[in-house]
């Protein structure tokens, strides 16, 4: 017989004996509903912006899945072995997706049933190792008093809205510049590489900045991170701050909030800012 004949048929002898045995793989499925997040009192609100789900099983990457998705799987194992981390954008940015990491990982041993499809909602907590250096809520008084500006009415006020209060920088004709940043310089930063992020819940009707205050004993300088756009709904970001950390290596850092009149619109001027989280490792 001609060696490819022979091949060939060799390769489809092999086929058949794993069907009869049974030892093909089976697709099988996992509608993974919107996550949730799971806060103790003191981590503060449990609002998040998990956008995706980075998977593996038993030790295959299985890639980047958006939440609210059915999810293939071909486990070899039974049960396979799952671990899911929560994927959020990097500083809002929609090509920049990244583990966010002070999520906890899901560790899931799972039998999976061919062909069936099981559903799933995943609740992150916090890890033991997240250090908050601050969480601030604006109930009752509030971090956010130390004045950037020369201007003593450069200050942020605390509204009430739905029930719940919010931090508002309110720039208008007589006060055109609102920089606030918080009272107390922040000395616990890891300056490392290991990862600072600021969490945010905002909405705004202006153009505002977000960035930190670099101190070194009687001197500051304010080092602008990002620029967020007008949103008519509550928005919430993770604004990675490690960069600016390990390369300033400075011993001290303040959060400040800066916002400018358009002057187009004096009434519709406002920034909302809520559920203010600084954290590390």
């Amino acid at each position: 017989m001609n060696l490819k004949y022979l091949l060939i048929f060799g390769f489809f002898f092999l086929q058949s004996c794993a069907l009869l045995d049974g030892t093909e793989l089976e697709e099988s499925f996992i509608h993974f509903e919107e996550p949730t997040v799971t806060a103790l009192v003191e981590q503060g609100a449990n609002t998040h912006k998990i956008t995706d789900l980075w998977m593996e099983i038993d030790g295959d990457d299985l890639g980047v899945w958006p939440t609210d998705r059915t999810v293939p799987f071909l486990p070899e194992n039974d049960p396979a072995l799952l671990f899911i981390f929560a994927g959020i954008k990097n500083n809002g940015i929609q090509d920049n997706a990244v583990i966010y990491p002070f999520y906890d990982i899901k560790e899931l041993n799972k039998s999976f049933v061919p062909q069936a499809t099981d559903t799933m909602t995943l609740d992150f907590v916090y890890t033991d190792e997240t250090v908050f250096s601050f969480v601030e809520d604006f109930e009752g008084a509030h971090l956010f008093t130390q004045n950037e500006e020369e201007d003593e009415n450069s200050v942020l006020q605390v509204e009430n809205i739905n029930g719940n209060s919010v931090g508002v920088l309110n720039p208008h004709e007589e006060v055109p510049v609102i920089s606030v940043s918080t009272s107390l310089d922040f000395t616990d930063i890891p300056m490392d590489g290991r990862a600072v992020y600021l969490e945010l819940d905002y909405m705004t009707d202006i153009e505002f900045v977000v960035g930190l205050v670099a101190v070194q004993g009687e001197n500051s300088v304010l080092i602008p991170k990002i620029v967020l756009v007008p949103t008519d709904e509550f928005n919430k970001i993770y604004i990675d701050f490690t960069p600016e950390v390990a390369q300033l290596q400075l011993g001290a850092y303040r959060v400040f909030f800066l916002a400018q009149s358009d002057g187009t619109d004096l009434e519709n001027q406002k920034v909302y800012l809520d559920n203010v989280k600084l954290v590390h490792f």
